[in-house]
């Protein structure tokens, strides 16, 4: 296994775990993750360089990573420890697709992240963005179905 595959797999090794270990809801970091998205491709050049004049930062790419990031970040600070310890296993497979989700969306935008995600995976990850994106979201959505159990023994439910 090339080097730059293995560094690629413990920097999403590394973002599923810290979703799991703060226990934050996969469907919450999803959602926090297309929120960066849609931020950071779709504001506006007056946004960026306000956004750039108060942070400091001098390229568009890093601008866009902060909008990208931010909102998963505030999401694992906000949410930690509301996923309950015994939903952990339902967690599992969508937070590694999260955290494949947002290395997915973050790598065009980062030179160094780029060069290594194109050298791991021989130059084959444009023909796997859409299948994950897709499996973030279905399993996302299946955890947050999961999450939310229907109530019983409610009063209407209850026959005396």
């Amino acid at each position: 296994m090339q080097i730059e595959a293995m560094i690629l797999v413990g920097i999403l090794i590394g973002l599923w775990v810290l979703i799991l270990v703060l226990r934050v809801p996969a469907f919450a970091a999803f959602f926090s993750v297309l929120v960066g998205q849609l931020l950071s491709s779709e504001a506006s050049s007056d946004a960026y360089g306000f956004i750039a004049g108060l942070a400091g930062i001098d390229q568009l790419e890093y601008v866009q990573v902060a909008l990208l990031t931010l909102p998963f970040v505030l999401t694992l600070i906000f949410l930690k420890g509301r996923a309950p310890k015994s939903r952990l296993a339902v967690e599992f497979l969508p937070a590694l697709f999260v955290a494949s989700a947002l290395l997915i969306l973050a790598y065009p935008l980062i030179p160094g992240l780029r060069t290594l995600v194109e050298i791991g995976t021989n130059g084959e990850i444009a023909r796997y963005q859409t299948i994950i994106i897709i499996s973030a979201a279905i399993s996302g959505l299946v955890s947050a179905w999961l999450s939310f159990p229907k109530a019983h023994g409610s009063k209407k439910s209850k026959k005396h």
